[in-house]
C-alpha cells in the first residue's frame, strides 16, 4: 500500500489553537478586522465582530462568528491550515488526500460540489460538503490554494441550517485573502499643542481627550482596543499637566503626586520607583497597585517638570496584564516630547492713512 505524501489536518477537526502574541497583527479598519501573518505569508479580513485567535503552528488562525441571538449555540468558524512541502505539490493530489482524510475522521461525509478556480492569482479548488463531527451535523466550504511549495486550506464551517445565511460572509472573507503582508507604515507622532507635548501612540489604540476635575486643560487618554469580543481591555495611558504655582523639582513633583494618590486611591500600595531620562528631561517613575471599582489594578506613573508645568503619564493595566503590556507602556512613554507653543504674533504697525 502506497503511503500518501500529504498529512492533512482537516479544518473542522482542529479546535485547539493556542494564542501566541507576536505571531500576527490584528488591525481594525473601516473595512473589517485585518489579520496579517508574516510567518505564513498571508493577509485576510474578517467582519469586525468576529473573534480571531492565532498561533505559530500548522493552524495559524481560527476565527469565530458572534452568536446571532440569546438562543444561538453554534458559532460559525473559519480556520486556515498552512502546510509546506519540499517541492510544489499537485493541487489535485492534495485535494484527494484532503477528502480521504475527512472521510476517515468524520461520519456521513458527502461532497455537494467541487469547483476549480483561483484566489489571488493562485490555483485553487473549492469543496462544499456535509459531514458529522462529534455528533454535530456540519456543512463546510473548504478552499485549497497552492502557492509555490506551500498549500493553504481555508475551511468555513456552519450547520446545514445556517450555511445559506453565512455562505456570502464566508466567500467575502476568502476573497479578501492575499499572499504576503503589507509593509508596516511609519509610526505617526501626534501633537497636542495646547497641552504642550507630542508622542507616538501604540498602533490601533484609541485616542481621546476628556475633562477631569481640578486638572487644567484636557486629559489625553490612549486606550487599547479589544482583540475580540470575549476579551476585556483594561490598558490605558493617561497624560495630563499641572500648572504649578512656582518652579518645582521633579522629586518634589513626584512626592506631590504620591501624596495625592495615597489620599484618593483605595488600597494604594507602592511597589517601586526610579529615574530615567525622556526627551533630555529628568523623569521620576512610581509603580503602585490599587483597587478601582473593586478591580485590582497595576499602575506606573512617570512625572517630569518643565518650568512651572508638571506632566504626569499614568500607565494602567491589571496585575495579569503587566508583564504583557509593560514594554508597550515604556516604548510609548519614551516617545514623549515637549512642544513649545507658537510665539504670539505681533499686530502689524498702524499706518497713518491721512498721509
Amino acid at each position: 500500500m502506497n503511503r500518501s505524501p500529504f498529512i492533512i489536518l482537516p479544518g473542522f477537526l482542529v479546535l485547539l489553537c493556542s494564542t501566541l502574541a507576536g505571531v500576527a497583527t490584528v488591525t481594525d479598519t473601516a473595512t473589517g478586522r485585518v489579520v496579517a501573518n508574516p510567518t505564513k505569508g498571508f493577509t485576510i479580513t474578517f467582519p469586525k465582530m468576529w473573534t480571531v485567535r492565532e498561533s505559530d503552528g500548522a493552524v495559524p488562525l481560527l476565527a469565530t462568528s458572534p452568536l446571532d441571538d440569546p438562543n444561538d449555540t453554534f458559532r460559525e468558524k473559519l480556520n486556515i491550515i498552512v502546510q509546506d512541502f519540499p517541492k510544489a505539490p499537485s493541487l489535485e493530489d492534495y485535494s484527494k488526500t484532503f477528502i480521504d482524510d475527512i472521510t476517515k475522521n468524520s461520519e456521513a461525509f458527502t461532497i455537494l460540489k467541487v469547483v476549480d478556480g483561483a484566489i489571488d492569482g493562485a490555483p485553487a479548488k473549492a469543496l462544499c460538503y456535509t459531514c458529522t463531527s462529534q455528533h454535530v451535523g456540519l456543512q463546510n466550504l473548504s478552499y485549497l490554494i497552492a502557492k509555490d511549495t506551500r498549500v493553504y486550506a481555508i475551511t468555513c464551517t456552519a450547520t446545514p441550517e445556517t450555511y445559506a445565511q453565512y455562505k456570502a460572509v464566508f466567500q467575502g472573507i476568502v476573497l479578501s485573502f492575499k499572499f504576503g503582508v503589507p509593509a508596516p507604515s511609519a509610526p505617526t507622532r501626534i501633537v497636542w499643542k495646547e497641552q504642550g507635548f507630542s508622542l507616538i501612540p501604540p498602533a490601533n489604540w484609541k485616542m481621546s481627550e476628556e475633562e477631569w476635575p481640578k486638572i487644567p486643560g484636557k486629559v489625553v487618554s490612549l486606550t487599547r482596543q479589544k482583540a475580540n469580543d470575549g476579551e476585556q481591555a483594561n490598558e490605558v495611558i493617561y497624560i495630563y499637566h499641572d500648572d504649578l504655582p512656582d518652579t518645582m523639582s521633579v522629586t518634589g513633583y513626584l512626592q506631590r503626586n504620591k501624596k495625592s494618590l495615597k489620599q484618593t486611591l483605595p488600597k494604594f500600595t507602592e511597589i517601586g520607583s526610579g529615574d530615567l531620562t525622556i526627551d533630555k528631561q529628568p523623569v521620576k517613575w512610581l509603580a503602585y497597585s490599587c483597587t478601582t471599582n473593586e478591580m485590582p489594578l497595576f499602575m506606573t506613573r512617570f512625572v517630569l517638570v518643565d518650568g512651572k508645568r508638571g506632566y504626569a503619564i499614568t500607565c494602567t493595566t491589571t496585575p495579569e496584564g503587566y508583564s504583557k503590556y509593560n514594554d508597550v507602556f515604556i516604548k510609548t512613554v519614551q516617545t514623549f516630547q515637549l512642544v513649545k507653543a507658537d510665539p504670539p504674533v505681533a499686530d502689524p504697525p498702524k499706518t497713518d492713512v491721512a498721509k
